[in-house]
């Protein structure tokens, strides 16, 4: 047990924590900008999380319980940047 202790001076530290890929909902460009709506599942105890890259960058985050309302917040934010300009890439399809 006191091999466990996250303080002993002998503990061999845990593997750097490795990105958890996101389901991409859409992609919105303007002038040169990117945006992507992702979501990423947690697990039940957590939920359901959107997130709102801008150029890569996490620019927002939310969490859900139930994914149902992670796509209603995505298509919300997609109709909101749509209306300021925003663009589909002509590559992909809302």
């Amino acid at each position: 047990m006191a091999d466990e202790l996250f303080y002993a001076p002998d503990r061999t530290p845990p593997p750097p924590r490795q990105p958890q890929l996101g389901e991409r909902v859409w992609t919105l460009r303007k002038a040169g900008k990117r945006v992507d709506c992702e979501l990423r599942f947690h697990g039940e105890s957590y939920g359901w999380e959107v997130q709102r890259l801008f150029n890569g960058d996490l620019a927002f985050g939310r969490r859900f319980v139930l994914r149902e309302h992670a796509l209603e917040e995505a298509e919300a934010q997609w109709r909101r940047l749509f209306g300021e300009g925003w663009r589909a890439p002509k590559d992909s399809a809302h």
